[in-house]
């Protein structure tokens, strides 16, 4: 693809804490990517109150953009 550019897009949230990918996990279905792990709620309701608390305890203090954007430079 000569000429074509690459781009990344990385977001950094509440449920990087989780290790899980975004907020598709509160989605109420039963789907392979709706997967909710059961040490974080063990109904629906409960995981998704847990999920919202999340807010309480994110401070991402040692995150550091530069050095991502050096890792993802090194990959190209």
């Amino acid at each position: 693809m000569a000429g074509s550019e690459v781009r990344s897009v990385y977001a950094l949230g509440t449920y990087s804490q989780w290790g899980i990918v975004e907020s598709w996990s509160l989605c109420p279905e039963d789907e392979s990517w709706t997967q909710r792990k059961p040490e974080h709620g063990k109904s629906y309701d409960e995981y998704v109150k847990n999920y919202e608390n999340l807010q309480t305890s994110f401070n991402p203090v040692r995150f550091n953009p530069q050095k991502w954007a050096d890792a993802v430079k090194k990959q190209e």
